[in-house]
């Protein structure tokens, strides 16, 4: 929701209780408006329910909490409601619309504005703006196509729905209906950029003919925003944390554990939430700071975003850890790193520390106490002798300390020897997977080029690019972006103008194929 804005919430509570209490919260107004019972009889068993209607107001925008309700039942039990989090967007004011020159509605049926914060934008990062569409009261509007780029390296988000229930507007006693967006956009480069925004809609005018029959004809409307130049800054190299992941905006984290009592080698469930606006695609797993005590197995993740947005919400991720013995006392913190474009620099947090108490395990009992049986019955008996005799023993040598480091030293280097083996057979078998993708992928070039299908060739040619690179490195030409490649102007320019035509579902014409393709035959052999 907004700021400014209203929401409701029932609370719903069952059987004998007292009355409904909770915490009045700093930055939420909460009222009670209402206040129902029922009752319901199942196999003669009568339960009674009480509902209760709250309206919450926020104060403040931000990931705020809501307070936990709670109660008595009638054995004196307390009884306590989940805590829910409200997602508050920041209002965003249009006076850059409203006030804007009203002589461009003397000729125009339809008009687009955008409203862009003025601060230092970065970057990556999800900029909140505000798109407002005038329509003349004069014809029917309809929208075809919510806004989307024109020019720019930009990737922008307009969200499911658009708002209509703004108030009119008069110009020279002409009513205009507004229409608005509150988007999210994605610079994609830095530098100084052009950026425009468009959208496709229609007005309807009538036929003409005053008939009973008669009706109205559809008349398409382009529409664009006024050309923008703006700056988008590159995320600072000086003092980046290696915990970094490319994660910008603002966010706040909060985690739990399954138990506080485990035993050595049984998994532990370690949730971990994450809050905030931004670019969540970049919000991956925090680290932890200590995996020596603690084997660490592969995470799930789930996103929900508040209205329908891939930019506001909360990212939950679920990580399963292990104990390696039974000298550990506690969880260590989860490091989480994003940076704050409105701070300007990077923001570490970390999850709290869980004290845990851990045993050894019912497999490490057993064998200490085989252990100990072991060293019972292999404790020789005393005997006295009234005589002893000198005696000459010869110890095989295979007994002896010296062969048996020899065997010890001979058995490390043969492991030594299969494990290199294996890792380069593995690069080796990786290698060929790419060179036969890469064939693979020159086919479908090709392939493409026949059928005239140059925007898919282009995406192609990136795929070809990203496989060249990844050749001589263990990384997966899919976990590369932009970031990987700033150092590299010709690669990083040529990616980022790929991944702007994917998301904008450009069509590619096979002139600009052609100078694109020359353009970067120096850096790949095709």
């Amino acid at each position: 929701m907004k700021l400014g804005e209203s929401t409701t919430i029932q609370v719903t509570a069952t059987g004998d209780i007292d009355r409904l209490q909770y915490t009045e919260p700093k930055n939420i107004s909460i009222t009670s408006f209402g206040q129902s019972s029922s009752i319901q009889i199942v196999n003669g068993k009568k339960t009674q329910s009480y509902s209760f209607s709250y309206r919450v107001t926020p104060k403040i925008p931000g990931t705020l909490k809501l307070p936990i309700f709670f109660t008595q039942n009638s054995q004196g039990e307390k009884i306590e409601s989940e805590q829910l989090s409200l997602y508050v967007d920041e209002k965003i004011e249009q006076k850059s619309s409203i006030n804007a020159d009203y002589t461009v509605f003397e000729t125009e049926h339809v008009k687009l504005f955008m409203e862009i914060p003025q601060r230092k934008l970065y970057v990556g990062e999800a900029i909140p703006v505000l798109i407002t569409a005038y329509f003349s009261s004069k014809y029917q509007p309809g929208i075809e196509r919510s806004p989307y780029m024109k020019t720019g390296s930009f990737i922008i988000d307009t969200g499911a729905n658009y708002t209509n229930n703004n108030p009119d507007i008069y110009i020279d006693n002409e009513r205009w209906i507004q229409i608005t967006w509150n988007s999210y956009l994605t610079p994609l480069k830095p530098g100084l950029q052009n950026i425009e925004v468009q959208m496709d809609s229609y007005i309807e005018k009538s036929s003409g003919n005053s008939g009973f029959f008669s009706r109205a004809e559809k008349e398409p409307i382009t529409t664009s925003t006024k050309l923008q130049e703006i700056t988008i800054t590159p995320l600072p190299l000086e003092n980046r944390p290696e915990t970094f992941t490319g994660a910008v905006g603002t966010f706040s984290m909060e985690s739990s554990t399954s138990t506080n009592k485990s035993n050595v080698g049984d998994p532990i469930t370690y949730s971990i939430n994450i809050y905030g606006q931004g670019n969540f695609k970049r919000v991956n797993i925090p680290k932890i700071n200590d995996n020596k005590n603690w084997k660490i197995y592969p995470e799930t993740s789930t996103f929900n975003g508040s209205n329908d947005s891939q930019y506001h919400g909360v990212k939950n991720f679920e990580q399963i850890i292990s104990p390696k013995n039974d000298k550990i006392t506690a969880i260590p913190p989860f490091i989480f790193t994003y940076f704050d474009p409105e701070k300007g620099s990077y923001i570490d947090i970390s999850t709290e520390t869980f004290p845990i108490e851990i045993s050894p395990g019912v497999f490490q009992n057993n064998k200490e106490a085989i252990q100990l049986d072991t060293t019972n019955i292999n404790r020789k008996p005393m005997f006295k002798h009234q005589k002893s005799t000198p005696s000459t023993v010869f110890i095989p040598i295979s007994e002896t300390y010296i062969f048996k480091i020899i065997l010890f030293a001979s058995l490390l280097l043969l492991i030594a020897s299969t494990i290199i083996y294996i890792m380069n057979m593995k690069k080796e078998f990786g290698k060929n997977n790419i060179n036969k993708r890469k064939k693979e992928l020159l086919n479908r070039l090709n392939s493409l080029e026949k059928s005239e299908n140059y925007t898919d060739a282009l995406i192609t040619i990136k795929n070809i690019l990203l496989d060249d690179i990844c050749k001589d490195t263990n990384k997966n030409p899919e976990s590369i972006t932009s970031t990987d490649l700033i150092e590299n102007p010709s690669y990083y320019n040529f990616f980022v103008k790929t991944e702007e035509i994917k998301y904008r579902k450009v069509t590619i014409k096979k002139s600009e194929y052609e100078t694109i393709k020359d353009a970067i035959k120096l850096e790949l052999e095709i």
